[in-house]
């Protein structure tokens, strides 16, 4: 979303504006009708960035273990009957439409794959082991996002959405990603599922599995019994299994493959290219991608493809004997005998020029691919444009998170700031050097070095971005403006000024918070002063000793010296409406607030439209609660992130 031009927006546009971002799809129509009298129709929008996520210093360049894509890259996961497509910011392709042998009389084909960018393919990306700590037996790569499976049983994801990263909990003996949503089975035998679940794909049933697959808009598992059961979408009879035993199942696009237990190969569900009529013979596995064709290796160690073939996806190199085979979108890689990878088909952002090394598994996603190397890593290359390639580091262990619209920074326990997410403006792209805390709104973040001074990067338009000089303790990114504490007890504060959140009153302060058009600061003595915009009461503070407080939206909460949290503002918001207990910090998100508590649980409250008030189990040291979601750090340095 473009920043409004300050020269003719209204109190009243400004808080529409405020609610926007959690209200993004309700909101966009009538910000735009109240912006129009104060922006400029002639200039043009700004060009969309890729997102990438990068850490500050020289210590690294993988990235962390979540990314949180602006909502013009992030993949569609929600829409109205079954006609759900992934959204993606592609340039005009010029290579030739992917079904050309689709004939007139053939039914209309009603979820389309997928068309290749007609961008210049970009280097190979190979990303960095994740670290010694981090050893995995299996990796999976899906359409936006990666999952692997570690050696201790547990499972991590990064790519895509917050929602789509996000790692399940407990102790699972396989993984699967699909292009929405992700799903493994369990040490007892039960199926997990997460991610997307408007078509009923992550809503596993009852019973023990031996497998399981996620495929687009459904998933298939393997019972104990060697039947199939399949979930979701079914509009071409993908998630109507044929009766019978098998061996193993594979899930595809809209189509699946199973192996039967005399080793032939039976298929149901799409079949428009052919990808569900298998060849006769006898096969040893199988896999049905999330393209338009499936490969698998015949008992004679043959690889043999069936299906679209525009791309030489299922047209193997001739001679090849795997041990096993993966298929992707529009690609293809197996294991040779030989621990190295080979693949084939399209390579337009190097998803089939794997790296050297010895690997014990790959898998070929929509325009990535991933392995598990012989040392237990995991390595990618192919497309990164959701962080889908990068697998995070796992000794990157954070102290603190601030989230910001559609990005977040953390701190790590080295004094290193880590972003993911948009990068539209650079707000994801932090300087190097050590910091000792950061923060993150709208399109701009902020830190306070080691040495402390304060360095800003992302968007500059009304000089958020633009410290002035002179030593900080601490320092707070607002919507348009930045308030900062020096180290004489001032507040300090820059940028956008309209409603007055850039004119600190005169006092010494502890802690400062910029929020959206207001800020608040604690006081060297204790109170909460507030200025800015107080239409809605956010910047009229109570009466009271604080010893912590957070400016947000258009509400304010604060940590009395008792432990109790108080909120203020909009009038009987749930927002404000802060439980009893006793809490040791508090965040004031867009339309939620969150606390960690004396016992360092987590309690939320306020709109909850996308579960962001509805926290994590477990305990955490900080929290930070955004426009629509919410990240903490956990005591072992992680940080879960949820909406």
């Amino acid at each position: 979303m473009s920043e409004p031009k300050s020269s003719g927006l209204s109190t009243a546009a400004y808080n529409i504006g405020m609610r926007c971002p959690w209200k993004l799809a309700l909101c966009a129509a009538i910000l735009l009708a109240v912006l129009a009298c104060g922006t400029d129709s002639n200039e043009p929008p700004p060009t969309k960035a890729p997102a990438t996520i990068i850490a500050s210093g020289d210590i690294l360049t993988p990235t962390p273990t979540s990314r949180i894509p602006s909502l013009d890259h992030r993949p569609a996961e929600t829409t109205t009957a079954h006609t759900l497509e992934p959204t993606r910011s592609l340039a005009p392709t010029t290579t030739p439409d992917p079904s050309p042998t689709q004939k007139a009389s053939e039914r209309p084909v009603t979820i389309a794959l997928p068309s290749p960018t007609a961008t210049p393919a970009p280097a190979p990306v190979q990303a960095a082991s994740s670290g010694s700590e981090g050893h995995f037996s299996a990796v999976s790569a899906g359409g936006f996002h990666t999952c692997a499976l570690r050696t201790d049983g547990t499972v991590i994801c990064w790519g895509g959405s917050y929602r789509l990263s996000s790692s399940p909990e407990g102790k699972f003996k396989s993984v699967s990603v699909g292009s929405f949503h992700s799903c493994g089975v369990k040490t007892d035998g039960t199926v997990a599922c997460w991610g997307s679940d408007e078509l009923g794909q992550a809503t596993p049933p009852d019973g023990k599995f031996t497998s399981v697959g996620a495929g687009w808009g459904h998933t298939c598992g393997m019972r104990e019994e060697s039947t199939v059961a399949c979930w979701g979408l079914d509009e071409d009879g993908q998630s109507t299994p044929p009766d019978g035993q098998f061996s193993s199942v594979s899930v595809g696009f809209q189509h699946n493959c199973g192996l039967r237990l005399d080793h032939t190969v039976t298929c149901w569900g799409l079949d428009y290219e052919g990808q569900a009529t298998p060849p006769e013979g006898r096969f040893a596995s199988i896999s049905a991608g999330i393209g338009a064709h499936v490969c698998g290796l015949n008992t004679e160690g043959a690889v043999v493809c069936w299906g679209l073939d525009d791309y030489g996806q299922a047209s193997p190199p001739p001679g090849e004997r795997l041990a096993s085979v993966s298929v992707g979108f529009q690609h293809s890689c197996g294991l040779r005998l030989d621990d190295t990878v080979a693949c084939w088909g399209e390579d337009w952002h190097g998803q089939t020029s794997p790296p050297d090394g010895k690997f014990t598994s790959v898998s070929a996603g929509y325009e990535h691919t991933c392995g598990v190397k012989t040392d237990g890593t995991v390595s990618c290359w192919g497309s990164d444009e959701y962080g889908q390639a990068t697998p995070p580091r796992e000794q990157w262990q954070f102290t603190s998170v601030s989230t910001g619209w559609e990005h977040a920074c953390g701190l790590t326990r080295k004094g290193f700031v880590v972003c993911w997410g948009d990068d539209l403006h650079g707000q994801a792209s932090p300087p190097g050097g050590k910091f000792t805390s950061v923060s993150a709104e709208s399109n701009h973040t902020c830190g306070a070095k080691t040495d402390g001074t304060v360095s800003c990067w992302g968007s500059n338009e009304y000089g958020q971005a633009t410290p002035p000089e002179g030593k900080f303790t601490s320092v707070s990114a607002g919507l348009l403006h930045t308030c900062g504490v020096k180290t004489d007890a001032t507040a300090t504060c820059w940028g956008n000024d309209q409603l007055g959140q850039s004119t600190p009153p005169v006092g010494l302060f502890k802690a400062v918070s910029a929020g959206a058009g207001h800020a608040c600061g604690v006081t060297v003595d204790g109170a909460v002063v507030c200025w800015g915009d107080n239409e809605f009461g956010q910047a009229m503070p109570p009466a009271g000793m604080f010893k912590a407080v957070s400016a947000g939206g258009l509400h304010s909460c604060g940590v009395t010296v008792d432990g109790a949290v108080v909120c203020w503002g909009e009038d009987g918001h749930p927002a404000t409406m802060a439980p009893s207990g006793q809490f040791v910090s508090v965040s004031a998100g867009g339309e939620h607030s969150c606390g960690v508590k004396a016992d360092r649980k987590v309690a939320c409250w306020g709109f909850d439209d996308h579960g962001a008030a509805i926290p994590l189990e477990g305990e955490f040291i900080s929290i930070s609660a955004g426009p629509d979601y919410t990240c903490g750090v956990r005591p072992d340095g992680t940080v879960p992130c949820w909406d």
